[in-house]
């Protein structure tokens, strides 16, 4: 007699604290069709690379990159109550960046029409930063792919990955509330330090995909695509120099190896669970967003419905 299948915890058993989201990624990484929704995260992920998109190029680069991020935050914040007026001084004062090089970011972003500047109707001397859909897009590109890897998991109507790709706003909610939980507890993503340092890499989290790629395809009898310099170069668009340097960083201490001719040979342990740990967590913390404060932000457009 074979027994029925367990029913999934309700999310009430798992707080939104760093406690909570751990013990929802372990659920999570225990479910036997974890590393195919994480081998269908890194195709969507990539998949959404087109060198077309506006602004992708300058989100390559992890500093711009965390800039906007904050820059959308800070809309979402002050357009949704409670924050401070979205303007570049707010920004400069919680960017990563230099004030010189916050103001080249925006004016850069203003140019692409990625931003605009949106008065304040009682003091039109104040201009806030919007940011255009397709600025939230590109940044928030990994949370709906992580919200489509949620949705193979846990399964909701509607879904939440096909919401966010068509609603710039509940994504920028979305990113909101992320970005008010790692204010919160700012030390939660220390447990993942190759997927951090990687990302550091301007395409460096891109090049970690490629690698996942070729660690699946390996693992499944098909051919790997090739992780050679020149083959990273074309395809993202970075130096062949860069690409060594990415590479290196992971072959140093044996954690990727590959053939004189950037054959993909093989991947340590330790890299493919950490990064299903990566797509567990951050596969729960998006179910708890979105089936908690977000559903109660935005009720019309995130509803939580199990």
């Amino acid at each position: 007699m074979t027994a029925e299948p367990a029913e999934p915890p309700a999310l009430e058993c798992f707080p939104l604290d760093p406690e909570g989201v751990e013990a929802f990624a372990q659920h999570l990484l225990a479910r036997p069709e974890l590393p195919e929704g994480a081998r269908a995260y890194c195709q969507a992920y990539l998949s959404d690379d087109t060198k077309a998109e506006p602004g992708r190029k300058l989100m390559h680069q992890h500093a711009r990159y965390i800039t906007a991020f904050i820059l959308i935050r800070n809309y979402y914040a002050w357009r949704d109550g409670g924050g401070a007026a979205p303007t570049l001084s707010l920004l400069k004062e919680l960017s990563g960046l230099s004030s010189r090089h916050t103001a080249n970011l925006v004016a850069t972003l203003r140019a692409g029409r990625l931003v605009e500047d949106q008065p304040i109707a009682t003091d039109q001397r104040i201009k806030l930063l919007k940011p255009a859909p397709e600025l939230v897009f590109s940044v928030g590109r990994s949370q709906i792919c992580f919200a489509e890897l949620a949705d193979r998991l846990d399964r909701r109507e509607p879904e939440r990955g096909a919401q966010l790709r068509r609603d710039a706003d509940a994504l920028g909610g979305l990113l909101r509330v992320a970005g008010d939980y790692l204010a919160q507890y700012p030390g939660i993503l220390t447990q993942f330090p190759n997927v951090l340092n990687l990302s550091r890499f301007d395409c460096g989290y891109e090049v970690l995909m490629i690698i996942m790629l070729a660690h699946y395809a390996q693992q499944s009898g098909q051919e790997t695509p090739s992780l050679s310099q020149q083959a990273l170069s074309r395809r993202f668009g970075i130096s062949t120099s860069h690409a060594g340097n990415i590479v290196a960083a992971l072959r140093a201490d044996g954690t990727l190896e590959l053939g004189p001719r950037g054959q993909f040979q093989g991947l340590a342990d330790k890299m493919v669970h950490e990064f299903h740990h990566w797509c567990a967590a951050q596969t729960a913390h998006t179910i708890l967003l979105c089936d908690g404060p977000l559903s109660r932000l935005q009720p019309p457009t995130l509803t939580q419905s199990r």
